[in-house]
């Protein structure tokens, strides 16, 4: 579903690189599956999502999926920093 939305900007050197990240990235979304989740507000941050990119524009749709991607980090890190697998930056 977000590739379709990425795809809509026409740019393919961008849309390989979300691609690339996605795939690096897909090990820590099945590990934040594992520790459960709220499927009713995934589905309503999905749909609203999906809403802005199928608006057309760009100026509503950008500050949406950057939320999305916001809030799949606040999601994700606190399971990464009690799992070990986050290192801390220096």
């Amino acid at each position: 579903m977000h590739e379709v939305c990425y795809a809509a900007c026409h740019h393919e050197r961008m849309l390989a690189e979300i691609r690339y990240l996605r795939r690096q990235a897909e090990r820590f979304f099945r590990l934040a599956l594992t520790e459960g989740m709220n499927v009713l507000e995934d589905i309503d941050k999905q749909c609203t999502s999906c809403a802005a990119c199928g608006s057309g524009d760009a100026d509503n749709a950008e500050p949406v999926a950057l939320a999305l991607l916001d809030w799949t980090v606040e999601r994700v890190a606190p399971i990464l920093a009690t799992s070990g697998t986050m290192t801390p930056v220096r």
